[in-house]
């Protein structure tokens, strides 16, 4: 069990493997920012870029891309009132409204 998870550390902080997930999660965020795009589209777009790496530095790139595209889709729903991506509908997009994030309901007295 250890030497699979001392493999899976030495294959992770290899320096360009550190670079692609970094890269890829800065690629993401600006896809996710884009309205209507969200991490499923971003991996479709990474998928002909990772042809010619290795499978491990591969996945690491579209995991980097996806968790930044997650993160730039909520950035731009937050900052813009749009929401991009269906899962911020319900989490990020009340948030820019009323500077409240809960219950949005008022009485009016």
């Amino acid at each position: 069990m250890w030497d699979g998870i001392a493999t899976g550390l030495a294959t992770v902080l290899i320096p360009t493997n550190l670079l692609l997930v970094v890269s890829g999660c800065v690629a993401g965020t600006f896809i996710g920012m884009l309205p209507g795009l969200g991490p499923i589209s971003a991996i479709a777009l990474m998928i002909p870029i990772t042809y010619g790496f290795d499978p491990s530095s591969g996945m690491i790139l579209m995991a980097g891309v996806y968790y930044g595209a997650i993160f730039g889709g909520s950035t731009s729903s937050i900052l813009l009132n749009a929401p991009g991506v269906a899962g911020t509908v319900a989490s990020g997009f009340a948030v820019g409204v009323g500077n409240s994030g809960g219950d949005r309901r008022r009485r009016k007295k």
